[in-house]
């Protein structure tokens, strides 16, 4: 009885410290390390802060997934829909020009609409799953393929470019900063901390892990599994209108290829669902770790381009692109043919779920 005592401590003091949890960590500290070889202003505070903001987004998605996959659900069309959010953001504040001007008014309009048709497109997908009784993967990815059509057909085949004005007074939502913390971290940091406290303080995260854990005992337990449910679908919609709010800012137009992989990768595996909140921390710190990696992974990228040195920290605001082919550009309803080919960096990589590693407690 002793040594089965002796052996469950034992476990229990072990389990903190898989290979699941600190791999990605351990991951990260080698890029760090290889970046800091290649390049002395690597590790440089400013440096450090730009990776981290040009993440956010995918943060800030990652966790409305966590949400999502946590109650047993999945939702692959995440990058679609931040692509048609955007589309329909600039499309919105364009058409609000005439009327309203190139006011703070229009900018905050239009950032309201992101929120609000994100929040739709994430209660579609989870009233098909919930009420329609069909497969998330089939409902999400469908939606996938639906979402970047739209986009498609609301650009002509071509780029959706936000007013020149508007985008100038928008550009500090991404480029801008508090206290020296460019607005995007801080945006993810408070997100996270929200997510942290819904997760392990309210009856919402709990019926969330409950759900992922048994479904069927959870509905014995009297707990509204569609609802719970249909709630992190509207959550996950919420935050990529959130995610797209900081993007919009960044690069001033929407096309085909924006937010593409943005999606959750193969990482998000079914043995992730139900897993307590309580098991937060050091599962987060290993996910902060991956988007992370996207980031550092994505300035390794750019230090192969020889017009654009390792460390960028002076870099803010919308990037425009001159001298590339022509593109067809819709602004403000009409159409044109510019030499400029602006924006077409999008994001590549995918979002990983969070690896809750303790079993499920009722506080």
């Amino acid at each position: 009885m002793t040594n089965t005592g002796s052996k469950e401590r034992m476990g229990a003091v072990s389990a903190p410290f898989k290979l699941s949890v600190f791999g990605p960590l351990i991951a990260l500290a080698l890029l760090l390390i290889l970046g800091a070889s290649l390049n002395g202003n690597f590790l440089s505070v400013g440096n450090m802060m730009n990776v981290v903001a040009r993440a956010a987004p995918i943060g800030i998605i990652a966790i409305g997934a966590t949400f999502v996959i946590t109650s047993g659900g999945l939702d692959l069309s995440v990058g679609s829909m931040a692509a048609f959010v955007a589309g329909l953001m600039i499309i919105i504040m364009n058409a609000l020009v005439p009327s309203l001007g190139t006011g703070w008014l229009v900018v905050i309009i239009g950032m309201l609409s992101g929120l609000a048709i994100g929040a739709a497109a994430g209660s579609a997908n989870g009233l098909l799953i919930t009420a329609g009784r069909i497969e998330p993967f089939i409902v999400t990815l469908g939606a996938l393929g639906i979402f970047r059509a739209l986009i498609t057909f609301l650009a002509d085949g071509g780029t959706l470019n936000l007013n020149f004005q508007v985008a100038d007074i928008y550009a500090p939502v991404y480029s801008g900063d508090i206290l020296g913390v460019p607005v995007p971290i801080i945006v993810f940091a408070v997100i996270a901390i929200g997510a942290e406290i819904i997760l392990r303080r309210t009856r919402f995260g709990r019926h969330a892990a409950a759900i992922g854990s048994s479904e069927q005992v959870a509905r014995y337990s009297a707990i509204d599994v569609e609802r719970v449910r249909l709630m992190t679908y509207v959550l996950q919609g919420m935050l990529v209108g959130v995610a797209t709010m900081l993007y919009v800012p960044r690069f001033g137009s929407a096309n085909s290829p924006t937010a593409v992989l943005w999606e959750p990768s193969g990482d998000c595996r079914s043995d992730h669902r139900g897993h307590d909140a309580q098991g937060w921390l050091w599962p987060r710190l290993g996910h902060g770790s991956r988007c992370y990696h996207f980031g550092v992974d994505r300035k390794y990228s750019q230090s192969s381009k020889p017009d654009q040195p390792l460390s960028q920290p002076g870099i803010s605001g919308r990037h425009h692109h001159r001298g590339g082919a022509a593109t067809k550009i819709k602004t403000g309803g009409e159409l044109a043919t510019s030499q400029a080919t602006p924006h077409q960096e999008a994001y590549s990589g995918g979002l990983q779920s969070c690896h809750y590693s303790r079993p499920l407690h009722w506080p």
